[in-house]
């Protein structure tokens, strides 16, 4: 055989070994699950520090279960190819999540590929895939107050205590069931005004808390108390059902008959965490992104990229103080 011969059957040989070796890590699942994908990326090798913060490494840890759910398997990273990469790009699109999230989602797993890439992991090629979709001017997600005012109007008493606490102190819909009376204290100050604390447990990533509401939902509960039906309830806000814990599907279950009752439409932003909405925006223009974020019980990089977000109509209210008489309040697309 010539030298040219023998060149072109090692590379011939080369090429079909690497397709079987990746026939073979197909089937047993060798090299990189998509399932560790996060954890390899969050920490430089050889030793414990963080390369992510924590909100990152769970952003990157859920693109890819999006991507174990699409192929029905958790693969290894370095078998997936160029045409699966991008059939998972286009399948985001077809799931019925917004163009924002599904933009989200492909960001992220660019990102992922690149820091693979960089750690010299085998991975496929995805130049040229990763394509964003065009989306409208977004709107604000905090409730209208002339809508929080609506439904206070038709609220009882209960769902008014709850109502007022929650845009007072800006917690999880989850954590309402959460408060007990033994942690709550209501005290009137030399003012006259009342105010009301309750410690809450951990949820998700934040430490145990203390959530402080002001006058109104201090009143509020405090007159719920006195006339709630199951007196012996260690829960503050009770299911009206047995006197059992309020479940977070009671919550939203709650502001969608107040929203009926009040004849606003489903559109509107009517519900838990819109109210986490308004809590966020009223509270950072007065005091620091760090506090904030620890009444809500969040990272501060969640906080401004989630819940600091301002519509065209508040931008303009912010820096002129009102809007102007022939402004036109409807987003339009870019």
């Amino acid at each position: 055989l010539t030298q040219l011969q023998l060149i072109i059957i090692s590379t011939y040989v080369l090429f079909l070994g690497a397709a079987v070796l990746n026939k073979i890590k197909r089937k047993m699942n060798w090299g990189l699950l998509l399932s560790e994908v996060a954890d390899e990326i969050s920490v430089v090798h050889g030793t414990s520090k963080s390369t992510v913060r924590p909100a990152t490494a769970r952003h990157y840890q859920d693109t890819c279960n999006r991507m174990i759910e699409f192929l029905g398997r958790d693969e290894s990273v370095e078998s997936i190819t160029r045409e699966e990469y991008a059939e998972w790009h286009e399948w985001l699109a077809t799931r019925g999540t917004s163009p924002i999230t599904t933009n989200n989602y492909r960001r992220c797993m660019r990102a992922i590929w690149n820091h693979l890439a960089d750690r010299k992991i085998d991975v496929c090629d995805i130049d040229g895939i990763t394509k964003l979709i065009s989306t409208p001017v977004q709107k604000s997600r905090a409730i209208e107050e002339h809508h929080l005012q609506a439904i206070l109007q038709v609220a009882c008493v209960r769902d008014a205590a709850i109502i007022l606490y929650m845009a007072s102190a800006g917690f999880r819909r989850q954590t309402v069931g959460r408060i007990t009376v033994e942690d709550t204290h209501i005290w009137p100050r030399p003012d006259g005004q009342y105010r009301i604390i309750s410690r809450i447990p951990a949820e998700k990533t934040s430490p145990p808390r203390v959530i402080l509401g002001d006058h109104q939902p201090a009143l509020a509960c405090k007159l719920w108390l006195s006339i709630r039906k199951h007196q012996d309830s260690p829960w503050l806000f009770n299911s009206t059902q047995g006197g059992g814990q309020l479940s977070a599907g009671g919550v939203s279950s709650m502001f969608r008959n107040i929203r009926e009752k009040a004849g606003l439409p489903a559109r509107m932003n009517i519900n838990a965490h819109a109210l986490r909405h308004r809590f966020a925006q009223q509270h950072l223009d007065e005091t620091d992104a760090r506090t904030v974020s620890q009444w809500m019980g969040i990272e501060v990089d969640t906080l401004l990229q989630v819940y600091a977000f301002r519509s065209e109509d508040d931008l303009i209210r912010k820096r002129f103080g009102e809007l102007p008489p022939d402004w036109n309040h409807q987003p339009t697309t870019p």
